[in-house]
């Protein structure tokens, strides 16, 4: 999707008022950067007792404020040092790394499950994410930002 951008539409406003078709793409491409580091968080987590998830996902679902102040400036950084091209070469190593992760999930990871902050991504994050949910994440999230593109 992002590599057919042209440098004028990336650079045009979105349907997501206050940014642009490139930040809306840089925030998508967030959207897969973090599924690794959750996966090693959801696996750790997941094989300790769940109130200790129940307590990380408290603290974080505490620093909602922060997370949405970071996230909106984010994109607006992140696409202008990118550009359309570094977020096209990021998004095609992120995904072969997710795509390399999951070969080696062992068959009991698919069990484990944790607590998340529901208060990040309401819609998508649920109070408690399997491992499964959470790398169908991006793509989900992909979706319903797909929308928001102009041009």
């Amino acid at each position: 999707m992002a590599a057919s951008v042209s440098e004028k539409v990336w650079s045009e406003p979105s349907h997501n008022p206050g940014w642009t078709n490139g930040q809306v793409l840089f925030h998508v491409l967030l959207g897969f950067l973090l599924v690794l580091p959750l996966a090693s968080l959801l696996i750790f987590f997941g094989h300790l007792p769940e109130r200790c998830s129940r307590i990380f996902a408290g603290i974080l679902n505490f620093s909602t404020p922060l997370f949405n102040r970071i996230n909106a400036a984010g994109p607006r950084l992140g696409a202008r040092l990118l550009g359309c091209a570094g977020v096209v070469r990021q998004f095609d190593r992120v995904h072969g790394a997710i795509l390399k992760r999951l070969e080696r999930v062992r068959p009991h990871d698919w069990t484990l499950a944790m607590q998340y902050p529901t208060r990040w991504d309401p819609p998508r994050f649920h109070t408690l994410m399997h491992l499964e949910e959470l790398f169908r994440y991006p793509v989900i999230h992909l979706r319903h930002h797909r929308a928001q593109l102009r041009g």
